[in-house]
This record gives structure tokens, sequence and C-alpha cells, in this order.
């Protein structure tokens, strides 16, 4: 099926406004890094639902933005979403809608962690953040009323944490849910440069170098960076999203492969034409995929 006009424009207006060469700009962080100021929900989402925020308890703990819908009663069940922005960018506008959609069409909690960002921090500081609140969301929820979200960056780091609370003998959340994910940091899939080309978003070594700086002293191969080469036996039922237009379909298609082999089940949706995080854009195939997180979480 063709994608709808809103998806076609889409790819244009990225392309005017020269979001790849952003994405290319990332390798001069080390040198320069940019002030990022704490993410805030905007005021029409702080209007619509319960909106609150707290400093979790780890050492140089993160602020964690807690949105559900406006009830009487806290909802019962729960969704941690993990943005993307290459690990070195905060939440966009496009975050904060996404999850209102997902608030209104599963009737959930959201949990939204503003994590540290590369390159002042790296994946041992992060983690060193999240695992426990995954570990204090399982304990008010329970785990099977958890659901892990996330989209690119993000989605890797879901994957990543699901991987890391197996080893630390954690439960297992409700599902797993992985939008446009970057599952390999690396960048080294040999189909990269082709796809490189159609994709108007991503840059191989913006991306690269981002990645590097997450990082740190580990490999980029390391699974806890790029949770592709990591063990995904006895993890959450899983759901990916992607489109044939994002640079990480290559590593996408690699990992679904990889899990067939090892008979293990993933919910692959591939679109055709479809570029990086559509799932978050405002089209109508966005809205047909949360439509089916839904369906997934009821």
């Amino acid at each position: 099926m063709k994608p709808s006009l809103q998806s076609r424009l889409m790819v244009l207006a990225m392309r005017i406004s020269r979001v790849k060469y952003f994405c290319r700009s990332l390798a001069k962080l080390k040198e320069r890094p940019i002030a990022i100021k704490p993410a805030k929900p905007p005021q029409s989402i702080v209007r619509r639902y319960n909106v609150s925020m707290k400093r979790n308890n780890a050492p140089n703990g993160m602020n964690v933005w807690t949105l559900s819908p406006k009830t009487a009663a806290m909802p019962r069940k729960a969704v941690l979403f993990l943005h993307g922005g290459a690990y070195v960018a905060q939440f966009l506008g496009a975050h904060w809608l996404f999850i209102s959609k997902i608030i209104t069409a599963t009737d959930r909690a959201v949990i939204a962690p503003d994590y540290p960002l590369a390159p002042k921090a790296t994946v041992k500081d992060v983690f060193a953040q999240m695992l426990p609140l995954y570990r204090e969301m399982i304990e008010e929820y329970g785990a099977e009323n958890v659901a892990v979200m996330g989209d690119s960056a993000g989605g890797g780091m879901a994957l990543a944490l699901a991987q890391m609370a197996r080893e630390e003998g954690l439960p297992q959340p409700e599902r797993l849910i992985l939008l446009s994910p970057w599952l390999d940091v690396s960048m080294s899939n040999p189909e990269l440069p082709m796809l490189d080309k159609r994709d108007p978003i991503l840059d191989i070594q913006g991306l690269k170098a981002a990645g590097e700086m997450y990082a740190g002293d580990l490999s980029t191969r390391d699974w806890r960076v790029s949770p592709m080469f990591g063990d995904c036996r006895n993890l959450a039922p899983m759901s990916l999203f992607i489109g044939s237009r994002d640079m990480f379909v290559a590593d996408c298609r690699e990992f679904h492969a990889k899990l067939r082999t090892a008979n293990i089940p993933l919910d692959y949706h591939e679109a055709a034409e479809m570029l990086h995080d559509w799932m978050i854009m405002p089209t109508p195939e966005a809205g047909e995929v949360v439509a089916k997180i839904a369906r997934a979480l009821a």
C-alpha cells in the first residue's frame, strides 16, 4: 500500500528543513557540547492530563515525568517511555504528542524519564538510573502491568533494559514495543551506505560519532550499547515498527531474521516508503500504529 499524502509530504519537509545535516553535525558534539535544558511537557499536554515530576533515588537522579488520564484513580497499568534522539538530544514536541496519544488510547500512565545524555553521560550512567527506575515501576505496578516502549535510540535502550533486567534477575515487562529502534550503534551494516541516500533524516557519520560517545569506554558492539548483539532469549513479547526509508531498517531486518532462526517470536511491522520515526509523526499511518499498540496492550 502506498504511503498517505501526509507521509509523502513529511519526507519532502524533512529534506527541505535539512534535518539530515543536523544529524551529520552530531560528530562535532564532543568538541562543542550544546547546553540542554531539563525536559518539560508543553502546556497543552499539562492542561489535558495529570502531570507530575520527581527525581529518582539513584545518584545524580534524573527527572522522571508521570502523565496519566485526568481521572480520580491512578491507572493500575503503565508504560515506561524512552525517548529517541541519538542519546544526545532531548524530548521533542512530537514525543509529548505521541505520549498523549498512548495515554488516550490505552488509559495507562506513561512514565517518561529525562535520562542523562551523551557526551556528558555514557550508557553506564544511563542504566545506573534506568534500572532502579524499572525496579520501582515493577514494584509499584507489577511487571505484568508495565510495558516498555521507546523510539529510535530509546528503542535500543528499551531492548537493552529488558536484557539487563533478565541478567539482574528482575521479571520481564508485559511487553516491549520498539519504534524505529537503533539496535547497532556501530553502524557497521554493509547496507547502510545505500540506505543513507534514501533516508532524509539519519546520517551514518553523525550517528556513529554519537554512538561512540554514548558507549564511553565500552565497545560499540557491547550488548548494553547495541542490543542487537545481546541474548534475546526469555525476554518479554516484542513488537517492532520500522519503515523502508529508515536507515535502521537494515539492522531491524537482520534482527528479525536472527530471532526467527532462534525461534523467538517478534511481531514485526515494516511499512513501505515510511521514514525514520514515522510512528510519532502526525500521519494516518502513525494513528494506525497507536491503535495496534493499544490492542497489544489491551
